[in-house]
């Protein structure tokens, strides 16, 4: 028998989600929240349409410049990198509870994506990510086939 993890962030750093026509995997991990190892991982909605997928997260606190997207070899990338700065020296926290961290997440994408156009917008801490699907895949008219 053979004992597997679940839910351990540690095992999975920087795991990737894939998704593709009416097909997401990776529906059981529950890895949101902070890992003080790994930095924060943003949770995500990605929806799908007949033209699109959408990719939502949950990115409050960071300014659109620094949010980076990047697709290469079919892996969307989306990371920030937060670089800590001392502040006033005569002031120290007698609690906290909310940090901002770096953050890195990717999203494995299908061959039926067209990636020359995918867009992202980012409004009120959550990052909207346009993923269109190639013309040739979109989805067709549903046909009923009797069966003989």
């Amino acid at each position: 028998m053979t004992l597997v993890r679940f839910r351990n962030s540690e095992c999975v750093p920087n795991r990737v989600d894939t998704f593709g026509v009416g097909q997401l995997a990776n529906l059981f991990y529950n890895g949101q929240g902070m890992d003080s190892r790994y930095g924060m991982v943003p949770p995500a909605n990605i929806l799908e349409t007949a033209d699109d997928f959408r990719i939502e997260m949950q990115v409050p606190g960071f300014a659109k410049e620094e949010i980076k997207i990047r697709v290469e070899d079919q892996v969307l990338t989306v990371s920030s990198e937060v670089v800590e700065n001392e502040g006033n020296q005569d002031e120290r926290f007698a609690r906290r509870e909310f940090e901002r961290a770096s953050f890195s997440r990717r999203f494995r994408l299908s061959n039926w994506i067209d990636t020359q156009n995918i867009t992202a917008k980012y409004e009120q801490g959550v990052l909207v990510i346009q993923i269109p699907k190639r013309e040739e895949i979109k989805s067709k008219p549903i046909m009923d086939i009797t069966v003989s």
